[in-house]
């Protein structure tokens, strides 16, 4: 697992597959109690599609809100800072 920010994160899938997952707030219909859960974002092949999957979620999670372009660079910046202090969790 490669934990991306604390709502972020690649995990291994399966023998070829990663998938990206984030921290949610989920709700039961049943019990119609919320609870944090990783949900899935995306499969990706290899680590490099992963973390560029990782950046466009972050782009486009930020195009929602309005933005000027200095916003935008300064988030982009935060996110190559995540990428580059990223910490890989064996097991």
């Amino acid at each position: 697992m490669i934990q991306i920010t604390e709502k972020l994160r690649i995990v291994k899938a399966d023998d070829k597959n990663l998938a990206l997952e984030e921290l949610k707030d989920v709700t039961s219909k049943k019990s119609q109690t919320t609870n944090k859960k990783w949900c899935w974002c995306g499969w990706y092949g290899d680590l490099k599609t992963a973390l560029i999957g990782v950046l466009h979620k972050q782009l486009f999670d930020s195009a929602e809100e309005e933005l000027q372009i200095k916003d935008l660079i300064e988030r982009i910046e935060k996110v190559e800072n995540y990428i580059k202090n990223m910490k890989v969790i064996e097991g």
